[in-house]
């Protein structure tokens, strides 16, 4: 069978049933020749159905590095062909990569976010990443850092700003110059961006959103302060669902009042704007869920070429782990600095888990998190069969034991880690829509009909469904099997990490023409706009006077 490409005058031969990954060939050519891929035609059917699809992978790899090599040498040097066959083209020279937090160090053994960081942090590690060296900067004390990894650690303090320009300045006189920066949230933009720029002008500022903050303090609110909470009987209902899931923060926007809002109302207002001026100043945003990337487009009018999908960068599921009868109990898992996790634990504690309790008094249910408060752990009541334990550092020991997880989360944002780390390790889930929220299918594919565990808007149904899964093997099962394929689907690590690198290389390579292209980006950055950079000055001449 043939393969052609006609620019190039030369004619590969590639062994019979090779596995042509079309999404592959095309991406490959868009990378090494910056235009659109030509039409190719192959054929390729199973002549061959005893060749291991690595060998049939190894075939069309080695013919597509034979074809370039006939021609175009000079694109060679800067390809490389990883054995799990992605395809990356690296910059010529050093190229530095430096991710900035002015509070957080990745913590991957307390928070999602810190499980998600550090999957970036080893991507870009990888020599074939294009990046020759990667370091992350904070500005708080260094804590549970990984010293034998390849990332270079330095602490780099928010309004010191001749600290900051000189720690620049050394990373590049050692290691090369920095050619994107990664703004760990909003704030850390908003801390960091303005001396990026005078400092590295050409370095493409990336914003990584890890959830919209607006989003997440606006829906808190609802549930906390609102008409709604006054008047609230029952923890969980599906009107106040209904409210929550409605949210917009573009929206409450225009009713904002400062005298009669409450603070919560004030600061989810404040967020939104901050945020998205954030968005505005910079190059390209990091966005960790498919409906987030809608509102951020939709909604809130951010240009879509502004927005790269970043989720969770997961390995595929683990179906070996231990099975239904294996398991015993419920767990429930969450870092206990984040306010969503704290109400869920006090939701299944006073609401949902004497209702399970009653229907399955010798169970168990387990609740892991780091940073509890002294108000978590006395929460614990062996009695009732309600177990806090606190701080774990091996969870998937944890949860591969335990047969179902809960996540009676009322108001959140962004991908859940914990109900991720579940379905790696097979282990199904109840939660509400916002804990589903962007982990379901978009119905295109048939296979993917079944959620893995199940979704309640009530507490009725909340216990219902864990009751359910708890007791009966087969819809454990087809839990267990439906949050592998969506794991899978959704966030396969290697697509979707080579997706993200492509993404950066690709703004990077047309840097200047996406600058120029952005209008509010630029007025973003006009003196007049630019209040969080002079409010960080402010702070800094402040604090050199003490």
């Amino acid at each position: 069978m043939l393969l052609c490409r006609k620019r190039l005058g030369t004619t590969v031969v590639l062994c019979p049933n090779i596995f042509l990954d079309t999404y592959l060939i095309r991406r490959t050519y868009h990378t090494l020749y910056r235009s659109p891929p030509l039409l190719m035609l192959a054929a390729v059917y199973a002549m061959l159905p005893s060749v291991s699809s690595r060998l049939r992978q190894n075939c069309l790899l080695n013919a597509v590095t034979n074809l370039l090599k006939h021609r175009h040498h000079q694109y060679m040097r800067s390809v490389n062909i990883a054995s799990d066959g992605c395809i990356h083209q690296s910059p010529d020279g050093d190229s530095t990569i430096l991710f900035l937090s002015p509070t957080s160090w990745p913590e991957p053994n307390a928070t999602a976010a810190g499980i998600r960081t550090t999957s970036l942090l080893d991507h870009f590690s990888s020599p074939l990443s294009g990046f020759t060296s990667v370091h992350f900067g904070c500005g708080a004390n260094p804590v549970n850092i990984n010293k034998d990894c390849t990332v270079h650690w330095h602490q780099i303090k928010v309004n010191q700003s001749e600290q900051v320009k000189s720690s620049l300045r050394g990373i590049e006189a050692n290691h090369g110059p920095i050619k994107a920066v990664v703004f760990d949230r909003f704030y850390a933009e908003e801390a960091y961006s303005f001396i990026v720029r005078e400092e590295c002008p050409n370095a493409m500022r990336i914003l990584d959103m890890q959830d919209i903050h607006s989003l997440r303090i606006g829906r808190q609110y609802i549930v906390e302060e609102s008409e709604h909470a006054a008047r609230k009987k029952a923890m969980l209902t599906e009107q106040l669902m209904d409210e929550v899931m409605l949210f917009n923060p573009a929206s409450n926007a225009q009713f904002y009042d400062v005298t009669n809002d409450s603070k919560l109302k004030q600061k989810a207002q404040e967020t939104f704007f901050r945020e998205l001026a954030s968005i505005h100043r910079s190059d390209l945003v990091l966005v960790c869920s498919q409906t987030e990337m809608n509102l951020l487009e939709h909604s809130w009018n951010v240009l879509r070429s502004k927005l790269v999908p970043a989720s969770f960068f997961c390995s595929e599921a683990d179906l070996t782990t231990q099975t239904f009868l294996e398991r015993t109990d419920f767990v429930t898992v969450g870092g206990f600095k984040h306010p969503p996790n704290v109400d869920s634990v006090k939701v299944l504690k006073h609401d949902i888990w004497p209702r399970i309790r009653k229907r399955l008094p010798n169970v168990n249910l387990h609740v892991y998190g780091a940073y509890p408060t002294h108000e978590i752990m006395s929460l614990r009541d062996e009695k009732s069969g309600f177990i806090v334990h606190g701080r774990v550092e091996d969870l998937d020991s944890a949860l591969s034991k335990y047969r179902v997880l809960l996540a009676p989360l009322r108001y959140g944002a962004g991908i859940k880690g914990k109900i991720v780390d579940a379905w790696r390790l097979g282990t199904p889930v109840v939660t509400t829509p916002i804990g589903a929220e962007g982990m379901c299918s978009s119905g295109e594919d048939k296979e993917l009909t079944q959620w893995g565990g199940t979704i309640s808007s009530n507490t009725d149904d909340f216990v219902k469904g864990a009751v359910q899964l708890y007791t009966n093997i087969n819809a454990w099962n087809t839990a267990k099997e439906s949050s592998a394929l969506l794991l899978k689907k959704l966030f396969n690590g290697k697509c979707n990490l080579l997706l993200l690198e492509n993404s950066v290389r690709d703004a990077m390579a047309h840097l200047p023409q996406r600058r120029k292209a952005d209008i509010v980006g630029g007025m973003m950055w006009h003196h007049s706009m630019r209040s969080t950079e002079f409010f960080s000055r402010w702070i800094e001449l402040k604090e050199s006077r003490k």
